[in-house]
């Protein structure tokens, strides 16, 4: 279905540059503690990347239209690719995960230093017990004198230093247990007999990855990515003055009607062998409808129409008004929401009525 393969495909084009949105907005915003600041940033981001969308479709429609405009078309997805998604999109988006893998890191190697103290405390305190069983022992084999009491109550807080110990000791051992390990240390050590890897280098090739591929997803779910057949024709269309050919098709009318006149026969058998040979050429009118109605439903605006047709751009907002005044059944064939507007009936119901006010 055409329809749900639009809607899915705007669906994962909006959800990648919000994510795209979101993790640049957050890169900004640790720069600074001040609300109002982390706003402007947020904002600013926003405004920054749908702009660069609207460059990566100036560009596709530009390259749609070929000849001298291919250039600009190449200039505006180059500027797309090496400035917006290699200078600004991927580091930053890049940015956001690395500075999560880095406070993990830190936090692990504090609970570390916090287990090895422990640990050290823990056997330093098992030693003095030893010691102290020691020399209880001695103390029992020569008799119980005046240092035994000593000893005793020293072993005793040794006891209650021990019992502490140890229970900081599990406390810090769960904690241990809870903060992840770096995979990337991992996979360097698991890789190392076949090619010494470091984990920064296999951090960097895996980020960029992910991200050069996220953002490849933003320009094929983009809704000018892709060559119409339907377009191209109708820019070709375009290039044809209009007189010219309106006159090809008097002539083309005037032709078959002497030919019907002189052979009927031979006209309908002309006509039954090769129908598409008599079609009317497209009029602007119809062009114009044909390239305003998008395969979702919604339509292009004017200036787009304009630039998919080469149509002149006042006849395009005449044509819109048209459109929109248009009814079929009593019913207006646009209805517009939240800024919003989109056919109410298929695109071929629509031209087919276009084609019978022609």
């Amino acid at each position: 279905d055409v329809s749900k393969g639009v809607t899915k495909k705007k669906f994962i084009n909006r959800s990648l540059l919000t994510i795209s949105i979101g993790v640049s907005a957050y890169i900004f915003a640790r720069m600074t503690d001040i609300p109002l600041v982390q706003g402007l940033f947020f904002v600013l981001i926003a405004f920054y990347e749908i702009v660069m969308q609207d460059v990566l479709g100036v560009g596709l429609i530009f390259i749609k239209q070929g000849k001298w405009r291919v250039l600009p078309g190449i200039l505006c997805i180059l500027f797309y690719i090496a400035g917006y998604v290699g200078i600004y999109a991927v580091p930053t988006a890049m940015g956001v995960f690395l500075l999560f893998i880095d406070q993990q890191s830190v936090r692990a190697e504090i609970t570390q230093a916090e287990y090895d103290i422990q640990k050290r405390i823990l056997d330093l305190d098992l030693e003095s017990f030893e010691t102290y069983n020691l020399q209880m022992k001695t103390e029992a084999q020569t008799g119980y004198g005046r240092r035994s009491e000593k000893i005793t109550e020293e072993q005793n807080k040794l006891r209650e230093s021990l019992a502490v110990s140890l229970e900081k000791f599990k406390e810090i051992s769960k904690e241990r247990t809870k903060v992840s390990i770096d995979v990337f240390e991992s996979l360097s050590e698991t890789i190392k007999p076949i090619k010494e890897v470091s984990p920064t280098t296999i951090k960097l090739v895996m980020f960029l990855v992910i991200f050069f591929g996220m953002y490849l997803g933003l320009i094929v779910t983009h809704e000018e990515f892709g060559f119409s057949v339907s377009s191209d024709s109708n820019i070709e269309n375009s290039k044809v003055p209009e007189k010219l050919r309106n006159k090809a098709c008097q002539s083309s009318s005037k032709s078959s009607d002497e030919k019907f006149q002189s052979s009927p026969e031979s006209f309908d058998g002309k006509l039954q062998s090769s129908p598409g040979s008599f079609e009317k050429p497209q009029s602007e009118w119809e062009r114009f409808v044909r390239a305003s109605i998008r395969e979702s439903g919604n339509l292009n605006s004017a200036k787009r129409v304009n630039m998919l047709t080469g149509i002149p751009i006042d006849r395009c907002l005449e044509y819109r008004k048209r459109l929109e005044a248009m009814t079929i059944g009593g019913e207006p064939v646009v209805e517009t929401t939240q800024g919003v507007s989109r056919a109410k009936f298929e695109k071929e119901v629509i031209l087919e009525r276009v084609r019978e006010a022609i």
